[in-house]
């Protein structure tokens, strides 16, 4: 929910969805019912990026995944993926891979929704069962 309007449903999966996600591989999908452009997807990564990691600066590698988004239409499916083992993070659009990155930190972009000052609190709560 954006301003009150319901722009579509996100859905958390994880190997074990009781530990906690920055130890294991994640994915979150966000099915959208409503048009929105690329520039809100950006600004929003920015802006809550910067609320979450101390130092989060324009030269952080998380900042190719925000670069990677493109607007949606109603029925699209962003994907953003994270491998553990690989430390590997990647965004995908109606299933098809826009780009990834590698780095020990890049599980760190699920902040947006999971840090301490999240996107939306009881979505966070929602999706983490807490």
């Amino acid at each position: 929910i954006v301003t009150t309007k319901n722009v579509g449903s996100v859905s958390y999966y994880a190997n074990n969805c009781s530990q906690n996600w920055e130890n294991q591989n994640i994915r979150l999908d966000f099915s959208y019912n409503q048009n929105i452009p690329e520039w809100a997807f950006k600004k929003a990564a920015t802006y809550y990026l910067k609320k979450n990691i101390a130092h989060f600066s324009d030269e952080s590698v998380l900042n190719r995944i925000t670069e990677l988004y493109h607007p949606v239409k109603k029925g699209d499916l962003y994907t953003l993926n994270y491998d553990q083992m690989n430390k590997q993070l990647s965004l995908s659009l109606n299933q098809k891979r826009l780009g990834s990155i590698t780095d020990s930190q890049a599980n760190q972009y699920f902040k947006i929704w999971f840090g301490d000052s999240p996107f939306n609190a009881k979505l966070k709560q929602q999706l983490l069962n807490r």
